[in-house]
C-alpha cells in the first residue's frame, strides 16, 4: 500500500475532455493530483488513484488506459490483494465527517461492469490530509480500514463488519499505517508516541482486543510494513530510513542515506528483499532490506521538477513507479537506471526539451565574475547554479546540483563554494577550471546550508548553517581544513568579510545585534543593536571602516567600526528590508524595500548616496527582491525577484539594460535558447571557466562527476 497526503482533496474536479496529443500520451487520464500508485501481483496492472475522483488501471508496458473506475470522491489510498482478484481504495467525502471505501473484482474482462462493494467510516471532515489507508490481509478475505478516528476490519467479499478495533477522539494520534501480522491474526497499526517515537499496537481478531504495545520506534512518517515479513520501514529521525523488527522494535538495518532531502513515500519489493525511498530531492534509492546496501540509485533525472509522491515496485522488480510532481507517472528500469515510459510530453527526447530556467524559482544568490562581463546565480529550489552574460542575458551554462543550492564564488574566480540547501545535503568545494571536486566535502551530511562567502585570500570560508544558525570558519579550504565554530554567535542570519580579511561582520538573531569579529582570535569588536524583523543584512565599504546594516525592518544603518559610532540613518515607515549592497566604490548603496501597511504591498529599490543618505534613484516593482550584487567595476548591478526574472540595471541611473520576464525575455529562458538543448553549445562558450560550460553534473551527496573528462571528450 502506498499513499500520499492530500492537500487539494476539497478541489475535486470534474473530468476535463483532454487534446488528442495529451490524451494519448501514457498514464495520462486523471484531471487531478495522482494521491496513490500499485503494481497488481501479477504485473497486469499499475493502478492510480487521484483527487478527481478516479481510480484508473493503466498497461505497465504501455502505459495504455484499460479500465476507469469512478468513485466520484478524493482517493486517498488503494491497494491490490496479493490474490490480484481485488483492488481497494480509500477516499474522502467532501463536507461530512466520512470515509467512503471500494472494493472492486478487477479479475473481470475490461468490458466487463465492475459493481464495487461499498462502505462507510467515521473520519474527520478536512482532516484527509490525515492518516487514511487500506490493507488487505493476505488470503484477501479481510480488509483492514484506518481514517484519523476509526479503524475497523470488514469482510472483503460481503462488506460487513468483522470488527471496530478502535474509535478515537482526537484525530492526531493516528499514523497513516495498518497491516495485517504474518498469520492475519491480527491488525498492526500505530501511534504517536512519546519523545518521537511511533507505539506499534496490535489487535487479535480472535479475542476482539488490543493485545497491548508491541514495540516503540523512533521513526516518522512513511511507514510501510512488508506483508508476510514483520518488518517495518520508515523515516529515521536522524535522517534517512530504517528497518525495524516489527515485533521487538530492533534496528536491522540503518539509518540509510542515499539522498539529500528527507525520504517522502517509501514502499518493500513483493519478495521483500528490496526497500525503495524516493526523497523531496527528487531521487530514488533502491536498498537491499538484509544487508543495507544500496542495490540502485540515486536515481535521477533532470526532467524531474517536481515532487515523488509515491513510489510502487513490479513483481518482477525490474521496475519502479513513480508519481512526479501533480500527476505524472514515470517508470525506472532498476538496471540501465534509466526512465523507459513517463507521461512527459515527447519522452523519447527527453534531454533535448528539458528546458531548465530561472523563472519563478527564487535565486538566493548572485555573484558576477572577475571579467565583469557575467555572473551566476542558485536558487534553493532550482538543481541549477547557471551562468548569465551580462550583455546578451543568455543563459551560457549550468552546473547541475541536486536538491538546491547556495553558492559562493572566491575573488579570484578560481573556487566555488556549493552548499546544499536540502536537509542531509553537503558543502563542497569544487575548481572553477577544471570541474573537479576538492574532495572530501568540506561538511559532510546534515550540512543544510544558509549562508556562504569566501575571506578576500579566498583560504577560508565562512558558513552559516541552517538548522543551527551556527557561524563556522573554515581555514585553510585547500589544505588542512581546520573547522572553527565563533563563539557564542548564535543564530546568524547574514554575513560579510571586510575587505582586507581581518574582520567577519554577523547578524545575531538572539542578540538582536550586528556583531564585527576579528577573524584571528574572534574577538568581537563591534556590537550594535537592531530592530529584527525580515531579511537582517550585512555589508561592508570597501574601506573596511563603514558597515551598512539592518535588523531587516524600517531602517537601514551605516556605522563606523572603528568608532561605532551611527554615521547614516535610512528610514522608511512600516517596510521590511528585502536586500542590501554597498558598490565598490563605498560612494553609494542600493537597498530594497516591500510596503509591509495595509496598502497593496509593493516593492522598492533606491540607490543611496553614502555619505548624505540622499536618494540618488529609485524605482518600483511588483515582486520583491531576493538577491542585490553589483558587479566588479560597480558600473551595473544585478538583481533578482521571487518569480526568477533577472535584471540587469545601470548603476548610476538605475535605468534597465537587460531584463527577464514580460519586458524583455532575456533571463526567461524558452526552446529557442539553443538548438542543441539548454544554454550555449560547448564550442560557443570560453573553456577556461566550468561555470561557462554546457551542463554537467555534480552529485551533492555522494560523487563529484569530473568534469574536465567531460569537457575534454
Amino acid at each position: 500500500m502506498v499513499s500520499v497526503p492530500v492537500s487539494d482533496w476539497i478541489l475535486t474536479s470534474l473530468l476535463r475532455e483532454y487534446d488528442s496529443e495529451e490524451h494519448s500520451r501514457p498514464f495520462k487520464g486523471h484531471s487531478g493530483r495522482i494521491t496513490s500508485i500499485e503494481y497488481s501481483p501479477d504485473n497486469r496492472f499499475i493502478a492510480t488513484g487521484g483527487s478527481d475522483g478516479t481510480v484508473r488501471l493503466w498497461d505497465p508496458q504501455t502505459g495504455e488506459q484499460v479500465r476507469l473506475l469512478t468513485t466520484n470522491h478524493p482517493v486517498l489510498s488503494l491497494t491490490f490483494c496479493r490474490s490480484n482478484r481485488c483492488l481497494s481504495a480509500i477516499c474522502g467525502v467532501q463536507d461530512v465527517d466520512r470515509a467512503r471505501v471500494f472494493v472492486w473484482n478487477v479479475e473481470k474482462q475490461p468490458d466487463d461492469e465492475i459493481t464495487p462493494i461499498e462502505t462507510e467510516y467515521e473520519s474527520m471532515g478536512m482532516g484527509l490530509e490525515a492518516a487514511h489507508a487500506v490493507s488487505f490481509s493476505s488470503d484477501g478475505g479481510l480488509l483492514a480500514i484506518l481514517t484519523p478516528i476509526e479503524l475497523a476490519v470488514q469482510d472483503t467479499e460481503s462488506g460487513k463488519l468483522v470488527a471496530r478495533v478502535l474509535v478515537s477522539s482526537k484525530m492526531d494520534d493516528l499514523v497513516s499505517f495498518v497491516a495485517f501480522s504474518s498469520d492475519d491474526q491480527h491488525v498492526v497499526y500505530a501511534y504517536h508516541g512519546e519523545n518521537s517515537t511511533l507505539e506499534m499496537r496490535s489487535f487479535g481478531l480472535d479475542s476482539k482486543q488490543e493485545t497491548g504495545v508491541l514495540s516503540r520506534v523512533p521513526a516518522s512518517e512513511p511507514l510501510c510494513c512488508f506483508p508476510t515479513g514483520n518488518i517495518l520501514a520508515g523515516r529515521a529521525l536522524a535522517g534517512g530510513i530504517q528497518i525495524w523488527s516489527l515485533v521487538t522494535g530492533e534496528a536491522t538495518q540503518g539509518p540509510l542515506r542515499g539522498h539529500v532531502d528527507q525520504t517522502s513515500s517509501m514502499c518493500f519489493s513483493p519478495d521483500g528483499s528490496w526497500l525503495i525511498d524516493s526523497s523531496k530531492a527528487r531521487t530514488i534509492c533502491v536498498w537491499d532490506t538484509s544487508s543495507g546496501t544500496l542495490v540502485a540509485g540515486p536515481l535521477r533525472h533532470d526532467r524531474l521538477q517536481g515532487a515523488i509522491r509515491a513510489v510502487a515496485c513490479s513483481p518482477s522488480k525490474d521496475r519502479v513507479a513513480c508519481v512526479e510532481g501533480e500527476n505524472d507517472v514515470v517508470i525506472w528500469d532498476i538496471q540501465d537506471n534509466e526512465v523507459v515510459l513517463s507521461s512527459w510530453q515527447n519522452p523519447a527526447d527527453e534531454r533535448r526539451l528539458v528546458l531548465h530556467r530561472s523563472n519563478h524559482v527564487p535565486i538566493n544568490a548572485i555573484q558576477w565574475l572577475p571579467n565583469g562581463r557575467q555572473f551566476i546565480s542558485s536558487a534553493p529550489s532550482d538543481d541549477y547554479i547557471r551562468t548569465w552574460d551580462a550583455q546578451t542575458g543568455k543563459q551560457v551554462g549550468e552546473l547541475l546540483f541536486h536538491g538546491g543550492s547556495i553558492i559562493s564564488l572566491s575573488g579570484d574566480g578560481r573556487l566555488l563554494a556549493i552548499g546544499s540547501t536540502r536537509e542531509l545535503g553537503t558543502i563542497v568545494l569544487v575548481d572553477a577550471k577544471t570541474g573537479r571536486e576538492h574532495a572530501p566535502p568540506l561538511m559532510g551530511v546534515d550540512s543544510q546550508t544558509r549562508r556562504l562567502q569566501f575571506a578576500p585570500d579566498s583560504s577560508t570560508l565562512a558558513v552559516v548553517l541552517q538548522q543551527s544558525g551556527g557561524l563556522h570558519l573554515v581555514r585553510d579550504v585547500l589544505d588542512s581544513r581546520k573547522i572553527i565554530l565563533v563563539p557564542n554567535s548564535g543564530a546568524v542570519l547574514d554575513i560579510d568579510f571586510s575587505p582586507d580579511g581581518k574582520h567577519l561582520a554577523y547578524v545575531n538573531e538572539r542578540s538582536r545585534s550586528v556583531r564585527v569579529c576579528d577573524t584571528h582570535t574572534l574577538e568581537v569588536v563591534f556590537e550594535r543593536e537592531v530592530q529584527m524583523s525580515g531579511n537582517a543584512l550585512v555589508s561592508f565599504s570597501p574601506d573596511g571602516r563603514h558597515l551598512l546594516g539592518t535588523g531587516g525592518t524600517n531602517d537601514v544603518n551605516v556605522w563606523d567600526v572603528t568608532t561605532s559610532r551611527e554615521i547614516l540613518n535610512v528610514h522608511k515607515e512600516k517596510t521590511s528590508v528585502l536586500a542590501a549592497a554597498s558598490s565598490p566604490d563605498g560612494r553609494t548603496f542600493i537597498v530594497s524595500w516591500v510596503n509591509v501597511g495595509p496598502s497593496v504591498p509593493t516593492a522598492e529599490t533606491g540607490m543611496f548616496d553614502a555619505t548624505s543618505g540622499e536618494s540618488v534613484w529609485r524605482m518600483l516593482d511588483t515582486e520583491n527582491v531576493t538577491a542585490i550584487a553589483f558587479s566588479p567595476a560597480g558600473e551595473r548591478i544585478a538583481i533578482s525577484f521571487r518569480d526568477g526574472p533577472i535584471k540587469v540595471v545601470e548603476a548610476s541611473t538605475g535605468d534597465v539594460i537587460l531584463s527577464g520576464g514580460v519586458e524583455n525575455p532575456l533571463f526567461d529562458q524558452d526552446e529557442d535558447v539553443h538548438p542543441e538543448g539548454r544554454g550555449a553549445h560547448l564550442s560557443d562558450v570560453d573553456m577556461e571557466s566550468i561555470l561557462n560550460a554546457s551542463p554537467f553534473q555534480l552529485s551533492s551527496s555522494v560523487e563529484i562527476e569530473q568534469l574536465a573528462d567531460a569537457c575534454d571528450a
